[in-house]
């Protein structure tokens, strides 16, 4: 304690002469007193063998140790701990009361303050982490901020072993990080939700069972789950096929796959909290037994409206009397000129078509002739015919095209299919997503 590193280091590259004797200066104004050895290598203070050679000293007389790689220009300021291992920079940025275990890496544009790293942590790109204790093996991504200061006062951030903390994450101390939780730009949606508004539910997007780990998963959610109040629901499914094939993931079958995630998830959740409500991705009747088997909710995207009641039929009465949701993904568009209102729509459910799950859905739903056309067009490579293909009828049937008053009466007869939670999917003829959900909050002011 009282020993640490000021000043500035190189690791000496190939277009760096392999200089053994002193480095007078690194850079125009960074300039050192003593000497550095070859690849500006520092030991831990306080952990030093017995024979350890004597040390190089920074411009302020602090002695600079073999052992853990500094890598190109920084800054540091006054007295911290660096141990074995670790690699610090290019342009870190290590200030009073940072003290970094074994195998740390903190690197460009990263500034720590006040922060203790455990062993084999890593933050290495634009973040900034202050007054906050990192467990082991924390993963830290860019543009992450510790948000430790509300003007008054400053607060400290806990992160707990083996989580993952995604990009662009801002956490407000003071919170805590549950071990193996997994942040990202969902939590920072939540969190400032919970913030912001005491009385709205919400939830993710579908999480694809086979991107992550369902215990991890399951951490973060229950994490989420306890800050949000009972108010939060999370989304899982199983994705489309030919994006987990374009992903190159091996899968199984959908239906056990999803029931034994879902199982893995609750037992996981046991000893973190419990799961939030879990609402299950689905379209055809099969997922939707399964829904009901292993999950709290169903929510469908792009369903017919017509066939929600046959799809209903296999949710018990007493599950929905106990609050089993209902959702679905709804396509809209809000112009007075229908026509382009639907043109707009069919863009949007033009790759939807292309996906066999989907087309033997709407052919079940009563749509065989469209989807056969559809198949048509696909097989021809003409995007004009598979347009061409989506009659009115049945865009209609799972979009919502034209003026304020026909969205609002098609919500309506949402609602009164059974779908406890429509969720709107905006689109614009005249602009991107901002512009669309103007035009949805307008129409509801």
């Amino acid at each position: 304690e009282g020993r640490g590193l000021a000043g500035a280091g190189l690791r000496l590259r190939g277009d760096v002469p392999a200089l053994e004797g002193k480095v007078k200066k690194i850079e125009p104004g960074q300039s050192w007193a003593g000497t550095i050895p070859l690849d500006a290598r520092l030991r831990a203070l306080g952990d030093l063998p017995a024979d350890a050679a004597a040390p190089s000293t920074a411009p302020d007389g602090t002695p600079v140790y073999d052992g853990a790689v500094v890598d190109g220009l920084k800054r540091y300021q006054d007295r911290h701990a660096l141990h074995p291992d670790g690699v610090i920079g290019p342009f870190a940025r290590l200030r009073p009361g940072t003290e970094l275990a074994a195998g740390v890496h903190v690197g460009n544009f990263v500034e720590l303050k006040n922060s203790k790293f455990a062993a084999q942590s890593k933050a290495n790109h634009l973040a900034y982490i202050g007054d906050a204790i990192v467990g082991s093996r924390v993963n830290i991504g860019a543009g992450t901020i510790t948000c430790n200061y509300d003007g008054a006062n400053k607060f400290q951030t806990v992160i707990e072993d083996d989580a993952f903390i995604g990009s662009d994450t801002q956490l407000v101390a003071p919170v805590t990080v549950g071990r193996g939780a997994t942040l990202g730009a969902v939590a920072k949606a939540v969190v400032t939700i919970v913030e912001d508004d005491s009385a709205i539910e919400f939830g993710t997007s579908i999480q694809p069972i086979y991107l992550q780990h369902p215990a991890a998963l399951a951490t973060s959610a229950s994490y989420l789950h306890e800050i949000a109040g009972g108010r939060f629901r999370l989304g899982v499914g199983v994705t489309h096929g030919p994006v987990i094939k374009r992903l190159g993931v091996e899968t199984g079958k959908p239906l056990s796959d999803m029931r034994e995630y879902v199982g893995t998830m609750r037992a996981a959740a046991e000893s973190t909290g419990g799961l939030p409500p879990v609402v299950l991705a689905t379209l055809r009747d099969k997922m939707v037994g399964l829904a009901v088997e292993v999950g709290d909710g169903a929510v469908w995207a792009n369903a017919s409206l017509s066939r929600m009641a046959h799809s209903l039929a296999g949710v018990p009465a007493d599950r929905l009397a106990n609050g089993f949701s209902i959702g679905n993904m709804i396509p809209t568009v809000i112009d007075d000129d229908i026509d382009a209102a639907r043109a707009r729509n069919r863009k949007t459910l033009q790759g939807y078509v292309a996906l066999p799950n989907y087309r033997n859905y709407w052919i079940e739903a009563g749509y065989e002739a469209e989807m056969t056309a559809v198949i048509a067009g696909l097989e021809a490579r003409d995007p004009d015919a598979v347009l061409a293909a989506m009659s009115d009828d049945w865009l209609d049937d799972c979009t919502l095209s034209g003026p304020v008053s026909r969205i609002r009466d098609g919500i309506e007869a949402w609602f009164d299919a059974g779908v406890t939670a429509p969720i709107v999917v905006p689109s614009s003829t005249s602009g991107g997503q901002a512009k669309a959900f103007a035009e949805l909050f307008d129409a509801f002011a």
